[in-house]
């Protein structure tokens, strides 16, 4: 069963690093993160994408990665023990979720050991599913 951490300004604060750090099972260094971008006009290039990069690295992962399912492969999500939902237009990303068929895949990850984080209006798509 997948666990979900819903915060209105990512890892902000020490407390949400540590709520969100208790979730995680195993050595940080062996776990990979993917953080979807799309909800973004700036993608990857996006400042709080760039952020949440760098304190997942300062955490201790290894391999941190950007996911846009607007382009890219959706299966890829499979990859991955984290994913982090980066804040945006969530009407726009739910779109490219359902037209990718990453919603799919996200809902069978559901189902597993994955940590999703949910920032700001990407809450909405973590409560329907």
């Amino acid at each position: 069963m997948s666990k979900i951490l819903l915060t209105s300004n990512g890892f902000f604060t020490d407390v949400i690093k540590q709520h969100f750090l208790q979730l995680i099972k195993g050595h940080l260094a062996s776990k990979k993160a993917t953080i979807i971008t799309t909800a973004s006009q700036q993608k990857q290039t996006n400042k709080f994408a760039i952020k949440a990069k760098e304190d997942l690295l300062r955490m201790g992962f290894n391999q941190v990665d950007f996911t846009d399912v607007e382009f890219d492969k959706p299966d890829s999500l499979e990859n991955y023990d984290v994913i982090y939902i980066n804040g945006g237009n969530p009407f726009y990303l739910l779109y490219h979720l359902k037209k990718s068929g990453a919603d799919s895949i996200l809902k069978k990850l559901a189902k597993q050991d994955i940590v999703f984080v949910g920032v700001v209006l990407e809450q909405l798509f973590l409560d329907k599913t």
